[in-house]
């Protein structure tokens, strides 16, 4: 699965990253950093990690305060 679409599905866990997404010329590179951390936090790869956010919240938690890191890096 290409890391637009993983991104895409990891957005139900921390919606920002739709706008992290739109818009931008360079959204394949940030998709990927975006898959690269929910595949550091759960301890999987592609889709099975979105499968493990979905069957810990403590995971989602870890999650969510990584995409905002990544929010804020892109902001400068």
């Amino acid at each position: 699965m290409d890391p637009i679409t993983l991104a895409m599905g990891l957005a139900q866990f921390a919606p920002g990253i739709v706008r992290l997404l739109s818009g931008s010329s360079k959204a394949g590179e940030v998709a990927q950093k975006v898959v690269d951390v929910a595949e550091a936090v759960t301890g999987h790869t592609g889709p099975a990690a979105i499968e493990a956010l979905k069957a810990d919240p403590a995971l989602v938690i870890q999650f969510r305060p990584a995409m905002a890191e990544i929010d804020a890096d892109l902001e400068k």
